[in-house]
């Protein structure tokens, strides 16, 4: 051991000369006798994995394997392994997982396109009225309200669906034989889940309303269903399309190798999250915050200026889902192919081009390492790739010409009732032969001392086409028709229709929607079953954040087995439905007597939105007589004296009963042994007596 400095060099190369290729385990030493001045100096070579430290006393001491030191500091499953990671290293992760989400946002490059363009033509943004024609050579500039009423439309039917005032969420219990017990913990699940979504977590539903508009428009929205370190509680937060990064190859989430979340977060929120221990506690550079041009149209829309203050700039943050072969960091997984890359969640500020955090995406017991996916992906309409399909890709070039149509007949009868006129200057040249007069204005052009009727000709102003008018009409209704919005004509108007073919008309008109439903309750369940599993790892949060809670949760244990699922019908997409079966469960209790009248009438009831608690009165119970007085003391003795009496003397009358039926039985048999006797010998006395009467014979004469 060398008593003095020691430091690591590594070896200097020219860009003209080949890395020569060191033998394993070496590395170069410069000796430096100057005294440390301060004691314990590590310095560490990211090139060959080896560190020195210096201690007080002059001590060096060498570590050729320090990477996987680093790496065996890490005890805990949760740990940030960030923390044990060298910055050399963290630097390269860092660019191969940007390289990577750049990559996925290239893929849906076109998308993004769409997606600016469709926001246009929502037509949100009001325009000021303008005489100056447009680069399109028109004076309008409304757009078409087809798309915005198919997306509106579809928010509103679905949310009254998926988000009732009650409460998304009811509890089913697939036990064979529930008891009391297991229906009272349901029912108290059911209630304790509903009030933390609709009054804990008031969030939720404005979240939902928002995914909801923006998966009618572009045909994506999704949910991250996480614990918040900041609120401390389970949330379901809404993730738009445009900061939800994924490659459009992927076919779902479930089998997608990466994924990342953009998100914005202010230097407070920052601080926290590092001062909570879920960031490295690392200086970042200032955010430059850069918004695209799809969020300027809709800051624009929405009234908040594009570009933030210096001072109010947000930091961009990828939280990017990857799989990692971190035995190249020094960290082994027990249980682990050797080689295997497995899921990781690496958060990186953008800016700064710093890694945050790496943590396990795994449960701490799965022996297959599978990851955890705390995404929840709504489509619209699938296609040919990852993402969905919304009304923009439906409606987008119909849209666009209904646009076009519209302006036209605009400006039409505006230029019929608002000519626009030109005057003519005798002096000078026209230098331009692009002439747009705008309704009611007027136009010089230079003749050079010619009539002006010999120069132009007269603007042909006509009143609007009726065959424009009525190609605008066709083109809205197919639009309509396509997105689902057209109204259902039930029978042109007549009120003899026959209820069949009503029904068919609206089931005709709805199937698409309730192919849709059923896709969304499927996807709400799943977002159900993840906020449960957040849950069952923290059952307290359910309870503390209500004032008056059903019960307190302690235990996972109570609800593992009990499954969330929306309060929502999949097979009832609309409340048109729900009122038609209301309307024959009416007539089929008048048929079938046997029905249970009241549970049939909470249904109805229930269908109406109206409260069954207090409508239906149980049925009144049958009249009950008065309770008898307590009987007096002295009066029980001698009714007990009396019934004893009573009681001898009835054994006494069953006794002499029984006796005098006994002499009675046995005069019958005396009585029957002199007749029979008598009998007898009345009977010898007739015999002797025909004997008697009966001569003897007299022999005759030979």
């Amino acid at each position: 051991m060398y008593n003095g400095a020691m430091s690591i060099a590594p070896s200097v190369i020219s860009d003209n000369e080949e890395t020569p290729a060191a033998p394993s385990g070496s590395v170069d030493i410069v000796i430096d006798d100057t005294p440390p001045a301060d004691a314990d100096k590590t310095s560490y070579d990211p090139l060959t994995g080896v560190s020195i430290t210096v201690a007080e006393n002059g001590d060096v001491e060498i570590d050729f394997d320090a990477k996987k030191t680093m790496a065996e500091k890490d005890t805990s499953f949760s740990a940030n392994l960030a923390e044990k990671i060298n910055d050399w290293d963290l630097g390269g992760l860092c660019d191969d997982v940007l390289r990577g989400i750049q990559s996925d946002i290239e893929s849906r490059a076109q998308l993004d396109k769409t997606y600016d363009r469709g926001i246009d033509l929502l037509g949100l943004t009001l325009e000021e009225a303008s005489s100056e024609a447009t680069a399109e050579g028109t004076v309008s500039k409304t757009y078409d309200p087809t798309l915005l009423e198919a997306v509106i439309n579809y928010q509103c039917t679905t949310s009254a669906e998926m988000l009732p005032a009650a409460g998304p969420v009811k509890v089913k219990d697939y036990s064979r034989e529930p008891d009391a017990n297991r229906m009272r913990l349901a029912d108290d699940l059911e209630s304790d889940m509903n009030y933390y979504l609709t009054s804990v977590r008031k969030e939720y539903y404005p979240d939902t309303r928002r995914m909801l508009f923006a998966q009618g428009f572009c045909g994506n929205g999704f949910k991250k269903i996480y614990r918040c370190p900041i609120r401390q509680a389970p949330v379901s937060d809404y993730v738009s399309m445009q900061d939800f990064i994924v490659s459009n190859d992927t076919v779902s989430l479930s089998n997608c190798g990466r994924m990342t979340h953009q998100t914005k977060l202010r230097k407070s929120t920052m601080k926290r999250m590092m001062i909570a221990g879920v960031y490295r506690d690392v200086s970042l550079a200032h955010p430059h915050e850069q918004p695209s041009t799809t969020e300027r149209k809709i800051k624009k829309i929405e009234g908040i200026q594009p570009q933030p203050r210096y001072q109010d700039e947000r930091h961009t943050v990828y939280e990017s889902y990857v799989e990692i072969d971190m035995a190249e960091f020094g960290f082994e997984e027990k249980g682990a192919p050797e080689g295997l890359p497995l899921p990781y969640r690496v958060t990186i500020d953008k800016d700064s081009r710093e890694i945050l955090e790496i943590r396990r995406n795994w449960r701490e017991d799965d022996e297959n390492f599978m990851p955890i996916i705390r995404f929840v992906h709504f489509g619209f309409i699938p296609g040919l790739g990852f993402y969905h399909y919304g009304f923009i890709h439906i409606l987008g070039n119909t849209a666009r010409a209904l646009t076009a149509l519209g302006r036209q007949l605009l400006d039409a009868g505006q230029f019929a009732n608002f000519p626009g006129l030109l005057s003519s200057d005798i002096g000078g040249r026209q230098e331009s032969t692009q002439i747009r007069v705008n309704p009611g204005g007027m136009k010089t052009i230079k003749t050079g001392g010619m009539k002006i009727t010999d120069v132009v000709m007269a603007l042909p102003y006509k009143e609007p086409s009726q065959v424009l008018m009525t190609l605008a009409k066709n083109v809205s209704d197919n639009a309509r028709r396509l997105a689902m919005t057209a109204q259902v004509q039930v029978g042109e108007g007549r009120a003899d229709v026959p209820v069949g073919t009503m029904m068919a008309l609206i089931e005709q008109a709805t199937k698409p929607m309730a192919a849709l439903h059923k896709q969304n309750h499927s996807s709400q369940q799943e977002e159900f079953e993840k906020l449960k599993e957040l849950f069952a790892e923290d059952p307290q949060a359910l309870s503390k954040f209500s004032k008056n809670p059903r019960r307190q949760w302690e235990a996972a244990e109570e609800f593992q087995d009990l499954d969330l699922v929306p309060v929502s019908d999949p097979n009832v997409p609309s409340s048109t439905h729900r009122m038609m079966m209301a309307t024959a469960l009416s007539q089929l209790i008048n048929i079938f007597p046997e029905l249970n009248r009241q549970q049939v009438l909470e249904i109805i009831l229930t269908t109406l939105n109206y409260p069954t608690q207090g409508m239906i009165n149980p049925p009144a119970p049958p009249p009950q007589l008065p309770p008898p007085p307590p009987p007096d003391p002295s009066k029980m003795a001698a009714v007990q004296v009396k019934a004893n009496q009573e009681k001898r003397e009835a054994a006494t009358a069953i006794m002499e009963t029984q006796a005098r039926e006994h002499e009675q039985e046995m005069e019958d048999q005396n009585s029957q042994a002199d007749r029979e006797s008598q009998e007898r010998i009345e009977q010898m006395r007739l015999e002797e007596a025909r004997i008697k009467s009966q001569k003897p014979l007299e022999p005759q004469a030979e």
